[in-house]
C-alpha cells in the first residue's frame, strides 16, 4: 500500500488530463517527479490509478492514466473514538493516528476537565482538523477519511447513539474485562472513550454507568491522553480489526 494524491474529477483508463493547485505543489515537494515518472492518484469516487507524469509547469501538471490499482478494504471493525477535548497538539496527533488506525468516526466533546472551555470550533479550526485527517488518509493509503462530530458535552454525544452501540471507557469503574473473541465484537458499533489530561469527572462516570459502558484498563501506569487514545485504537484493531 502506497501514498497517493487526490484528483477532484473522475479518472478512467487511458485518460489524459491535467491538475493544478495545492495538490500539484504537494506532488512537487514530496516526490520531485520528472516527466515519465509514475505515481498514484485517487479520484473523487475513491477509484485509484497509477498515472504517468507527462509534463509539469509551475502549478500545472499533465498526466496519463495507466492502470487501476486495488484499494484496501476498510477495517471490518466499526470503531469510533470518543475523545474529551485535549490540548491542541495532542488532539492533532490523535486525529492523524485515528485515520491511520482505521477508526470510522471521531467524536469530540468538551469534557468537564478538558483544558479550557471550548465553544463550537471555528471554521478555521475545523478546516485544520480536516486537512490533518486528509493528509493522513493519503499518506496511509486509506480510501476515505473518517467522519468527525463535535458535541458540547458527553451527555449531548450520548443523545445521538443507538441502543445497540457498545461503549468502552478507559477508567476505573467496575472490574475491567477486555472482550475475548472477534465474534462478540465484529458487526456492532463500538465507541472507545478516552478522557482528557485531567481525567473523568464524577458526572461523566455516572453517564458511563447509565450507558452501560464497560470499563477497560491499559495497565498500571498513568498515560497521557494521546498515548491512551493511540494505544486503545491499536489494541482493538489488532485484536478485532485488520491490524494484524
Amino acid at each position: 500500500m502506497s501514498a497517493y494524491f487526490k484528483f477532484e474529477g473522475e479518472l478512467r483508463l487511458a485518460l489524459r488530463a491535467e491538475m493544478q493547485g495545492e495538490e500539484v505543489r504537494h506532488i512537487s515537494q514530496s516526490r520531485r517527479l520528472r516527466p515519465g515518472d509514475d505515481f498514484l492518484l485517487q479520484d473523487r469516487l475513491g477509484q485509484r490509478f497509477r498515472v504517468k507524469l507527462l509534463n509539469q509547469i509551475r502549478q500545472r501538471l499533465e498526466f496519463e492514466v495507466l492502470e487501476a490499482v486495488v484499494v484496501p478494504e476498510p477495517s471490518p471493525l466499526l470503531l469510533e473514538l470518543w475523545l474529551a477535548l485535549p490540548k491542541e497538539k495532542a488532539l492533532e496527533l490523535i486525529l492523524q493516528k485515528s485515520v491511520e488506525l482505521g477508526v470510522s468516526r471521531v467524536v469530540l466533546f468538551q469534557g468537564e476537565f478538558s483544558s479550557g472551555r471550548a465553544e463550537t470550533p471555528t471554521i478555521n479550526t475545523q478546516q485544520r482538523w480536516e486537512r490533518i485527517m486528509s493528509e493522513a488518509c493519503k499518506q496511509s493509503g486509506r480510501q476515505f477519511s473518517p467522519t468527525w462530530k463535535w458535541f458540547q458535552s458527553l451527555e449531548a454525544a450520548l443523545g445521538q447513539t443507538n441502543a445497540t452501540d457498545q461503549h468502552w471507557i478507559f477508567a476505573p469503574l467496575d472490574s475491567s474485562e477486555w472482550p475475548i473473541s472477534r465474534e462478540e465484537i465484529v458487526g456492532q458499533k463500538h465507541t472507545l472513550w478516552v478522557g482528557p489530561e485531567g481525567g473523568w469527572h464524577a458526572s461523566e462516570l455516572a453517564l458511563a454507568h447509565q450507558a452501560k459502558a464497560r470499563s477497560l484498563t491499559l495497565g498500571p501506569r498513568i498515560l497521557r491522553t494521546e498515548t491512551a487514545a493511540i494505544s486503545a485504537m491499536t489494541i482493538f484493531q489488532h485484536r478485532f480489526g485488520d491490524l494484524n
